[in-house]
């Protein structure tokens, strides 16, 4: 979602181009591109794709004194609609072993942090603290797409310092609507050999709260009980539905 927005404000909005390739063409990603240098190819505004956790990232991207450090577009989600869209990822993808155990299982896998890239509490903090104090990283939450996705999208072509009108935010908004992204075969990940669609669609419903058909009151306050005691320490909170 982001990534196409992204993508559309750095090419003027021309939803016909973004027509011409798939979505993982034009904005790589950079931790299972096929070799890393391919970076080095790529022309200016150079677009890359990362679930990396902030000490996974080369640390070029990180140092201060680097004039040409990237700008960070980093997009939270609430942890327990994240658990449930990761459950469905991992049962449809074979590089994560078309996992084959229920619900349940995952759960225990998800608190535990026993997941790819790290868990969620380390994972958001992090990049939240360090986003409040590096002003090339816009920190943005899921629920406030969904929202206000206008809004939000304004303030990513803010942060890029792209002058976008409102006839483009207002063409954007529509062309990135989770509906539409659904049935466009460039970003729905349809065509990818390593998701099997027939388990679970990459984009399968992009709602808020979706957990509660999954969560049950047990899990539920367990989860909180963890969360309550990781997220003490930062002012950071979110939407659960």
């Amino acid at each position: 979602w982001s990534q196409e927005i992204v993508w559309l404000i750095y090419n003027g909005v021309d939803i016909e181009k973004s027509k011409q390739s798939p979505l993982m063409e034009r904005f790589p990603f950079m931790e299972i591109s096929p070799r890393i240098d391919f970076i080095k190819d790529m022309p200016r505004p150079k677009l890359l794709k990362t679930h990396l956790p902030h000490h996974g990232l080369p640390t070029s991207f990180l140092n201060q004194s680097n004039d040409s450090k990237p700008k960070i577009v980093y997009v939270a989600r609430n942890p327990k609609d994240v658990a449930v869209s990761f459950y469905h990822f991992y049962r449809s993808n074979k590089h994560l072993g078309n996992f084959n155990q229920g619900w349940n299982e995952y759960f225990e896998m998800f608190i535990s942090g026993y997941i790819v890239y790290s868990d969620w509490f380390s994972h958001v903090i992090t990049w939240y603290e360090t986003a409040k104090k590096d002003s090339l990283i816009l920190f943005m939450k899921y629920e406030d797409m969904k929202r206000d996705p206008q809004e939000e999208i304004r303030k990513i072509a803010n942060f890029l310092g792209k002058d976008t009108s409102n006839e483009m935010i207002e063409t954007l908004n529509e062309h990135t609507k989770f509906e539409s992204m659904k049935k466009n075969p460039m970003v729905n990940f349809s065509k990818i050999s390593v998701i099997d669609s027939s388990i679970s669609p990459f984009m399968r419903k992009g709602e808020i709260g979706d957990w509660k058909n999954y969560f049950t009151v047990a899990q539920n306050e367990r989860f909180m009980d963890i969360y309550n005691e990781k997220m003490k320490d930062t002012d950071l909170s979110f939407q659960f539905e």
